[in-house]
């Protein structure tokens, strides 16, 4: 077996090298053979960059594994949600259900955030999530159940009864806020509904 005398340029193109391209490609250019390179970088304490980046992830995943969620961990480690999955499982990482339940819980929380901050900006929903109730129609339904009116859940139309006094500030305030105001029909029975 024949030592190899490792000049400067030998070195440095295994350092440019040895990260990012195969070891026959650098063997090739070196003009070794590649167990030789393979020696010599553990010898020079060098490191294939995906190494390097799967032992960053699993160090992420392991500092934050219950404390983000997935998705995030799958952002901050520039893998796939599926990646991130497996390298958890091999690590023996798991999660209780409190832990599921407040990511969701936080998830939803941004999301809301982000709804308003677009509808006061003016910017029109992205999502399906009601962000904000008409509280001012929320407190005139309650009231106007208190002064006898039947309000069902789910729908604008409020239904008075023949005999009860009826308060028109309250129906007055109530069409503006797009209630609609019926007497209550004879033939059917309606089963009131308490918001």
């Amino acid at each position: 077996m024949r030592t190899i005398k490792w000049s400067y340029d030998m070195l440095r193109t295994l350092r440019e090298m040895y990260p990012h391209d195969t070891n026959t490609r650098i063997a090739a250019a070196i003009g070794v053979g590649t167990r030789c390179v393979v020696a010599k970088a553990a010898e020079l304490g060098l490191e294939k960059e995906r190494d390097i980046r799967r032992k960053e992830a699993e160090r992420i995943l392991m500092e934050n594994y219950r404390t983000r969620s997935q998705s995030e961990l799958s952002r901050l480690t520039g893998l796939s949600l599926r990646t991130v999955k497996r390298m958890a499982g091999r690590l023996g990482l798991k999660r209780d259900a409190d832990d599921a339940s407040r990511f969701i819980s936080s998830r939803r929380k941004e999301i809301i955030r982000r709804e308003r901050l677009r509808l006061r900006i003016g910017l029109d929903p992205i999502t399906n999530v009601k962000v904000t109730g008409n509280r001012r129609r929320a407190i005139l339904r309650n009231r106007l159940k208190q002064y006898g009116y039947v309000v069902m859940r789910g729908n604008d139309t409020v239904f008075f009864s023949p005999d009860m006094a009826r308060c028109s500030r309250h129906e007055d305030r109530g069409a503006s806020l797009g209630l609609t105001f019926l007497p209550l029909p004879q033939q059917q029975s309606f089963t009131t509904k308490i918001i």
